[in-house]
């Protein structure tokens, strides 16, 4: 007996995956919350409170991915669309949560700053009577080294777990942790402005400094507030994404299609993921659908990458065949005998030959006599006779043809090519 040695993949430890990661920021970040926000309130400083609230939407913003990459494993194929509803909802209450929050601490940082010059402060208060009292920064020694300490702290801590978010993500081929990774990375900008602050204001007294660069803290609040509340808003009313222009020029370029089926639908679902639903027409059939499904996938797959934001597409395509089109063209000519032949003026036809074509293929050709050589009347009876949807001159402004195109009641234009003559027996003359 053949005995067949298995060995198990091993799992690897908890902070090597792309949740473990994940916790690891969110337990640095709440450490950051607890000490910013009491310190800063012990100090009256708006800068370094709004930093901690920043952080906290990290916090929030790192549960998101969590739920994210739990829900992307349930469902191999990727999670319903309602279960990213949940996602999309979560982002909208987090992100409207910290605008608010920005818009505060713009508030008191504005009292703080117009303050610096009592006559502007009174002169505002005279018709803004619900603004804040203001509380000046409380400096001394033992904050300076606090603070100092603190923020520079903070900014190593950002930024090693930012590194250490990119490589795990990186690993576990999850792009929503790598992204998060990077917004950790822009996080220790920001508590390197809060470092300057604390330095101006502990160190130089520099008042102003605090509410200025507060101010630069309240933006970023309200930068992260907008990136995380318009993804989800986008979901909830499955927004068009923008791109579907460059998609339909991308497929044409595939082999196989021959045009696209009604409208095609893009949209985004939680915060990374991008889907597109699009119809296709070819004329493959059998095993020749799966390769024209793989090269459509790619070319749809590159347009939506390039999204910002975007780390995972699904791509739904339904092949079809395109509608039989078909066409009766009636061509005047002339039979000298041998064959027939295309003429110069309607007083030298003698026929008319009408062809049915199907998906420009000609099917069939049928040569019709004239009751009355070049009779316009004769020629237009027997095109209203079998019904035909357009007359094919070698020449329309040709002599003569002028006065029988205001009396057809189909379109006359330029034959488009001599293979149809050739084809309907029919050689230019």
């Amino acid at each position: 007996m053949i005995q067949v040695k298995t060995r198990a993949i091993a799992t690897p430890p908890w902070y090597l995956t792309a949740t473990g990661a994940e916790l690891i920021s969110i337990v640095q970040y709440a450490v950051k919350v607890a000490l910013k926000i009491s310190i800063g309130l012990m100090v009256a400083s708006p800068m370094i409170v709004g930093d901690g609230f920043h952080n906290l939407a990290d916090i929030l913003q790192a549960i998101v991915v969590i739920v994210g990459v739990w829900l992307k494993r349930q469902a191999p194929k990727g999670y319903p669309f309602k279960l990213a509803m949940v996602e999309s909802l979560l982002t909208i209450v987090i992100g409207a949560g910290l605008m608010l929050t920005g818009f505060d601490i713009g508030k008191h940082c504005a009292v703080g700053l117009i303050a610096q010059w009592p006559t502007v402060d009174h002169w505002v208060r005279g018709w803004w009577t619900s603004l804040p009292l203001f509380e000046p920064v409380r400096v001394a020694p033992k904050w300076f080294w606090a603070l100092t300490s603190l923020m520079s702290v903070s900014v190593a801590a950002s930024y090693v777990t930012s590194a250490y978010q990119i490589r795990i993500g990186e690993r576990t081929h999850e792009a929503a942790v790598v992204a998060d990774g990077k917004e950790t990375r822009a996080d220790a900008r920001v508590e390197l402005v809060a470092l300057v602050g604390v330095i101006a204001v502990q160190k130089f007294h520099l008042m102003w400094a605090e509410y200025a660069l507060g101010l630069v803290v309240m933006y970023f609040v309200m930068h992260t507030a907008w990136e995380i509340f318009l993804p989800g808003f986008q979901t909830v009313l499955k927004r068009s994404l923008g791109v579907e222009d460059k998609i339909f020029d991308s497929i044409r370029t595939v082999p196989g299609v021959e045009g696209v089926t009604g409208s095609m639908k893009t949209f985004r679902i939680g915060q990374s993921e991008a889907v597109c639903i699009i119809t296709v027409e070819t004329l493959l059939v059998g095993e020749r659908h799966d390769s024209l499904l793989f090269a459509l996938k790619h070319v749809i797959d590159e347009e939506l990458m390039k999204i910002e934001g975007i780390a995972r597409t699904r791509i739904y395509i339904t092949l079809q065949e395109p509608p039989s089109h078909s066409e009766r063209v009636a061509y005047p000519c002339c039979f000298d005998g041998k064959v027939l032949r295309s003429v110069d003026g309607p007083e030298a036809v003698t026929h008319i030959l009408v062809c049915d074509f199907a998906r420009n293929q000609l099917e069939r050709a049928s040569p019709y006599e004239l009751a009355s050589q070049g009779s316009a009347g004769s020629i237009l009876e027997l095109i209203r006779a079998h019904t035909v949807n357009r007359i094919a001159l070698s020449d329309p402004h040709g002599k003569g043809w002028n006065v029988f195109s205001q009396m057809s009641p189909v379109p006359v234009f330029t034959s488009c090519s001599a293979d149809i003559y050739i084809a309907a027996g029919l050689p230019r003359s």
